[in-house]
C-alpha cells in the first residue's frame, strides 16, 4: 500500500508540474503585481517598522500579513526577478494537491477516489489563476495552511490527542493571516464530523468554539477592510432577493466553468443591475440541486458533504457582503472545487467498482478518464500561457469579453510604459466609451497625452479625472506635473498639497514637489521634500539625485556628490546622475574624476552638454578623458 501511496503521489506531482511549468517563465503583471509587490512599500522596504505595519494595517484593502510578509522577504532577497515567485506560487500548489490527496485517502477509503480529487484539483483550469499570478500568492498559501488543518483535525478523531487539536488551531489561525476567506474552516470540520460518523453531542459543539471565535474575529476584520463603509452600505442596500440571484449564478457560473472550462478570463464583464432579473431561473436550478444533494443522503454522506463542502466554502465570496467590484472570478474557486472534484473522484471510482467488471470495459473507461484528464492538463497549459505577461493578459481578456474596459485601459498602461503614446490613447478611448465616468482611465490618458507633449489634453484629462473623482491622488499629482512643467508653480503646489493630502506616503509626489521648490529657489523645503521622499523609499534614485543638485546648489558640494554616488549605487544606468557629478566634480576641480564620470556618460550612449564639455576641456586643459 505505501508503494502505491508514493507512486500515486509521484504522478500527481509530475502532472501537476508538467502541467504549470510555462508559470516560471512568466513575468510580473500589471494585474495587482504592482500594487500588491513591485511598487507596494510595504513589500519593497522591508525593516522591524514595516513588519510592524504589516501586523498592523490592511494591504490594498486586504488582511494577509503571512502573505505580505512572506513576499517582502522574497523581494528582499530576489527582487524583481519574478522566478522565485512562480516558483513559489507552483511549489504551494504541488503541496496543496499533494494534502489534498492525504485528506481524501483519511476521509474515505479507497486509493482511487482521492487519487482522481487530488489531479483534478491539481490540473483544472480554473485553479491557473490562483497559481499563475504571483499577487494572488495568498490563495495557495491559505489553503496550504487550510488543508493542514482540516488533516490535523481529522487525526483529532482518529486518536483524540490534544496535540492534533491545538496543530489544527495553530494551523487555522495562519490560514485565517493569509486569507480571510479560511473562515469558512468551523463548518468544515462539523461537515467532516457528519461524514465520519462523529456522535453529535456537547464536546463536539466546544471543540469548534475556539475555530468559531477566530473566524467570527477574521470576518469582522475582512468586512471593513475590503472597501469602505459606504461600499458596506451599498451593498447592504441590495435586496436579499437580488443577492439570492447573484448568488446562485455565480456557483452555476462555477460549476459550468468546472465542467467547460472555456473562454477563462482574470475579469469577467459584471451584469448590470437591471439585467440581474434575467437570472431568475438561478436560484430555482440551484434549489433542485440541493434538494437533490438531500435526496442521495438516503444512499451516501459523500454527495452532500462535497456539496455543502463548495456551498460554504464559496459563501464569503457570494456577494452576501462586499468582496470588491467582480462578481465571479476563477480565484475564488481554489478551495470550493475540492468539494466537486469529490464527488466527481468518489462517483469515479464508485462507477469502475459497480459497473465495469470485464476487463476490456475497465480499460475502455480508464482510458476514457484518462483523456478527459489530459484535455484538462492541456486547457489548464494553455491558460498559464496567457499570464506570460500583462500584454497577452490583457490581450487575452479584449479577444473573448471586448466590453470589459478595464482590459483596455491596462493594455494601455502598457502602451504607456512603453511609450506607445498613440496606441495608448486608442485603447483609452475604447475604454472610456465602456466606462465614461471612471476617474482612472481619465488619468491615464492623461499620462499618454503628456507623453506626446499635447500638454493641453493632458491638463483637461487630469481635471476631468478629478471632477469625477476629487479624492484621486494620482491625477492631483500627474496635473501637478503639468503646471510644473508650464511654470504655473503656485497651482503645482496646490495640487501637490491635495495628492499628499489622500495619499500621504507617496515618495513621487513629495518629490515632485522638492522640484518645484527648487526651481523657485526655495532650496531648504526642496531638501525637505527630498528627504521625505527618501524617508518612504530608500532606493528613490531620482529623488536622490534631486537632493544632491539642491545640495550643490548650496554649495555643500560633498552632500551633493554623496547623494549622486548613492542615486548610482541605486540605478548604474542613471546617466543623468553621472551628468549632475561630473559638475560637482568640476566645481571642486576633481577634474580625473569629473572626465571618469563623462567616460560613463558616453558608455551609456549619451552625451554631455557641449557648454559644460567645453568649460571641463578648459578647466583641466585636456581634449578627453
Amino acid at each position: 500500500m505505501k508503494t502505491k501511496i508514493t507512486l500515486a503521489g509521484l504522478i500527481l506531482l509530475i502532472v501537476t508540474a508538467a502541467t504549470y511549468l510555462p508559470a516560471l517563465k512568466g513575468n510580473f503583471t500589471n494585474w495587482d503585481d504592482d500594487k500588491i509587490v513591485t511598487k507596494s512599500p510595504l513589500v519593497t522596504q522591508l525593516s522591524w517598522e514595516s513588519v510592524k505595519k504589516i501586523c498592523t494595517s490592511f494591504h490594498y484593502h486586504h488582511y494577509h500579513p503571512l502573505v505580505t510578509l512572506w513576499l517582502a522577504v522574497e523581494y528582499r532577497f530576489f527582487r524583481l526577478d519574478p522566478f522565485p515567485y512562480h516558483l513559489t506560487n507552483l511549489v504551494l500548489h504541488l503541496c496543496n494537491t499533494l494534502l489534498v490527496f492525504w485528506l481524501i485517502r483519511l476521509l474515505c477509503p479507497g486509493m482511487a477516489a482521492a487519487f482522481l480529487t487530488a489531479l483534478l484539483f491539481g490540473i483544472h483550469p480554473l485553479h491557473v489563476e490562483s497559481v499563475a499570478w504571483i499577487a494572488e500568492r495568498k490563495d495557495v498559501m491559505y489553503a496550504f495552511f487550510f488543508i493542514t488543518s482540516a488533516i490535523a483535525y481529522v487525526y483529532y478523531l482518529q486518536g483524540g490527542k490534544k496535540r492534533a487539536y491545538a496543530a489544527a488551531l495553530l494551523l487555522f489561525l495562519l490560514s485565517l493571516l493569509s486569507k480571510a476567506m479560511a473562515m469558512t474552516l468551523p463548518v468544515i470540520l462539523l461537515l467532516i464530523d457528519y461524514l465520519l460518523h462523529r456522535r453529535v453531542d456537547k464536546k463536539m459543539w466546544i471543540d469548534k468554539i475556539p475555530f468559531l471565535l477566530l473566524s467570527g474575529l477574521c470576518g469582522v476584520i475582512a468586512l471593513f477592510s475590503h472597501y469602505p463603509a459606504t461600499n458596506i452600505q451599498n451593498t447592504f442596500a441590495i435586496s436579499s432577493l437580488d443577492k439570492m440571484i447573484i448568488a446562485s449564478y455565480s456557483i452555476l457560473f462555477y460549476l459550468g466553468k468546472m465542467i467547460i472550462p472555456s473562454q477563462l478570463s482574470c475579469i469577467y464583464p459584471h451584469p448590470q443591475r437591471a439585467e440581474w432579473a434575467v437570472f431568475w431561473h438561478c436560484p430555482l436550478i440551484c434549489l433542485f440541486l440541493f434538494v437533490a444533494a438531500l435526496i442521495s443522503m438516503r444512499y451516501t454522506r459523500k454527495i452532500i458533504f462535497g456539496a455543502l463542502f463548495f456551498a460554504v466554502t464559496l459563501l464569503p465570496v457570494l456577494q452576501f457582503f462586499p468582496v470588491g467590484h467582480t462578481i465571479v472570478a476563477d480565484r475564488f474557486t481554489y478551495i470550493p472545487l475540492i468539494g466537486i472534484f469529490f464527488i466527481i473522484g468518489t462517483a469515479l471510482q464508485w462507477t469502475h467498482d459497480k459497473m465495469t467488471r470485464h476487463p476490456l470495459i475497465r480499460r475502455t473507461y480508464w482510458i476514457v478518464v484518462a483523456a478527459a484528464c489530459t484535455l484538462l492538463a492541456y486547457t489548464a497549459r494553455q491558460q498559464v500561457l496567457v499570464w506570460q505577461d500583462s500584454f497577452s493578459l490583457w490581450n487575452h481578456v479584449i479577444r473573448y469579453y471586448p466590453s470589459v474596459a478595464i482590459a483596455f485601459n491596462n493594455r494601455g498602461n502598457i502602451l504607456n510604459d512603453r511609450g506607445e503614446f498613440d496606441a495608448a490613447v486608442a485603447d483609452f478611448d475604447r475604454a472610456l466609451e465602456l466606462d465614461p465616468l471612471n476617474a482612472n482611465i481619465y488619468n491615464n490618458r492623461g499620462f499618454a497625452y503628456n507623453g506626446k507633449k499635447d500638454l493641453q489634453r493632458a491638463l483637461e484629462d487630469f481635471s476631468r479625472a478629478i471632477e469625477l473623482d476629487p479624492t484621486c491622488a494620482t491625477a492631483y499629482n500627474n496635473r501637478g506635473n503639468i503646471y510644473n512643467l508650464t511654470g504655473r508653480f503656485d497651482d503645482a503646489l496646490a495640487d501637490y498639497q491635495k495628492a499628499l493630502q489622500y495619499d500621504p506616503d507617496n515618495p513621487g509626489t513629495y518629490n515632485n514637489r522638492g522640484v518645484v521648490y527648487f526651481a523657485r529657489g526655495e532650496l531648504d523645503k526642496a531638501v525637505s521634500n527630498y528627504n521625505e521622499a527618501l524617508k518612504r523609499r530608500p532606493d528613490f534614485a531620482e529623488a536622490c539625485m534631486n537632493r544632491g543638485k539642491a545640495y550643490c546648489a548650496m554649495g555643500m558640494m560633498e552632500n551633493g556628490i554623496n547623494d549622486y554616488t548613492r542615486a548610482l549605487l541605486i540605478n548604474p544606468r542613471f546617466a543623468l546622475a553621472y551628468h549632475n557629478r561630473a559638475h560637482a566634480y568640476l566645481s571642486i576641480k576633481d577634474y580625473d574624476r569629473a572626465w571618469a564620470d563623462v567616460q560613463q556618460i558616453g558608455n551609456l550612449g549619451f552625451q554631455p552638454a557641449p557648454s559644460f564639455l567645453q568649460a571641463l576641456q578648459k578647466a583641466s586643459g585636456r581634449e578627453k578623458p
